[in-house]
């Protein structure tokens, strides 16, 4: 596909979605093999080899033109229909115009000239008749090798705009005359490819890492066009929070996403997204005010507002979230879940840098100091993980907590999915929110 689209507004977005989608499906058609290949020149040579009388009963039968190769100097490429799906064959040009005793043309224009015979149909003449089944069998395979090699040229060249308004069906059909519908009858079939393109969408708020980068690839390997939005939502953030000082980086974000091979990416504004008079959706009562949602009220309805609208704007196939974020993303598949939307949520393993942390854009804030102190949390998954098996419940809840015990621990438990907590290790998600010199960092371990 061509180079990567930056859209700013949602008409440009939707501009760059249809460019997109119309360039995925040239490419489709122009690289598509002809399905049943073989049949489709068996019908072919069907309806060339063995011609039909008129009703009269007619010792001049009209079948379609055979040539051998020998027959054949050159192909001009003016169009002259032959019913092979969509496709259009060229007219051949005769060394030996003897044999051909009548001429059915397109244009009446052209039977002067006579070295452009624009052949449709061609009535055999006595001499014609006398022509043995072997040559007629050889001449035959050469005219569906040499309709092969056009049809598949054909496809090469034809644009999807084109295809869409196309009808593939011969509604025509001549009852005076049955010996004109002999390719009528027997058409060969093109199939089209009904694919559609895979929308892939990892929604961001900049500040781009390697976390970011592996929602990106898994989207690129996984779908025909990926998406990235980067857009600071500013409904996520309360008014005491750190929206004003959130880390910003738009230039090296958008060099990453062209070079992880992004399609699109939309970094629109405020004023783009948002309204003076939004409808807002709320988050569960159950899981969207605990652990976050307890710290930041009204965090998660802005989460889902802006997603909602991202997933409207792009109809994604797919859309990537990281695991980091636990409670977002199993908030996020239960409004996916109960608003029935068409998409699937795919919840990417948490990135950890060289020592260990959970990869985070807020993680700028630390000093080498804090940084060294937030290594207390991955410690604490760390044990929990190699202990998993041998310990209970609550000897690693115990365990966890005193390896937490010099840093402000917001929450620290084991949850199901439904975030509620849990006594089994089994299907539980050990969660734990910490504050360092003021930053709150997150982590957690699927069990």
């Amino acid at each position: 596909m061509s180079k990567m689209i930056v859209a700013y507004t949602k008409a440009q977005l939707k501009e760059a979605l249809e460019q997109k989608k119309s360039e995925f499906y040239n490419a489709a058609f122009s690289s598509f093999e002809l399905e049943n290949m073989e049949s489709t020149l068996g019908n072919i040579k069907d309806s060339l080899a063995e011609p039909q009388n008129d009703d009269e009963g007619s010792q001049n039968e009209v079948f379609p033109l055979m040539l051998s190769k020998s027959e054949i100097t050159h192909v001009e490429h003016s169009e002259i229909p032959c019913h092979v799906g969509h496709s259009k064959i060229t007219p051949y040009h005769l060394k030996n115009k003897s044999e051909i005793t009548t001429c059915h043309v397109e244009n009446e224009n052209e039977t002067s000239n006579e070295s452009k015979i624009a052949l449709r149909h061609v009535e055999r003449s006595k001499t014609s008749q006398n022509l043995d089944s072997q040559n007629k069998k050889d001449s035959s395979v050469s005219l569906a090798n040499d309709t092969k090699r056009h049809v598949e040229g054909y496809a090469q060249n034809i644009s999807y705009s084109n295809l869409k308004n196309h009808d593939y069906t011969n509604k025509q059909n001549d009852t005076k005359n049955p010996n004109k519908n002999i390719r009528q009858n027997n058409p060969a079939k093109i199939t089209i490819p009904k694919k559609v393109p895979k929308i892939g969408l990892v929604p961001t708020m900049g500040a781009l890492h390697d976390g970011h980068k592996s929602l990106m690839s898994a989207s690129v390997s996984e779908n025909d066009i990926s998406v990235v939005s980067i857009f600071l939502n500013p409904t996520q953030f309360s008014a005491n929070e750190d929206l004003d000082k959130y880390p910003k980086s738009l230039d090296s974000d958008l060099a990453m996403c062209e070079r992880m091979g992004i399609d699109i990416v939309f970094c629109p504004s405020a004023n783009e997204m948002y309204d003076d008079d939004e409808i807002v959706l709320h988050p569960p009562k159950a899981m969207g005010y605990i652990l976050e949602g307890y710290h930041r009220p009204s965090h998660f309805a802005g989460v889902l507002q802006i997603v909602l609208k991202l997933f409207n704007l792009t109809l994604p196939t797919h859309a990537y979230f990281g695991r980091k974020d636990a409670q977002q993303l199993l908030i996020i598949k239960k409004m996916v879940e109960q608003l029935c939307l068409d998409v699937v949520i795919r919840d990417m393993p948490i990135v950890r840098d060289s020592d260990g942390l959970a990869l985070s854009s807020r993680n700028v804030y630390l000093n080498s100091e804090d940084r060294k102190k937030a290594l207390s949390i991955k410690e604490a998954i760390f044990f929990i993980e190699k202990h998993k098996d041998s310990m209970d419940i609550e000897s690693l809840r115990t365990s966890a907590r005193e390896i937490l015990k010099d840093l402000q621990v917001d929450y620290m438990d084991f949850y199901d999915y439904n975030l509620r907590l849990s006594d089994d290790k089994s299907g539980s998600i050990f969660l734990v929110c910490a504050r360092v010199g003021g930053v709150r960092l997150l982590d957690n371990l699927w069990l």
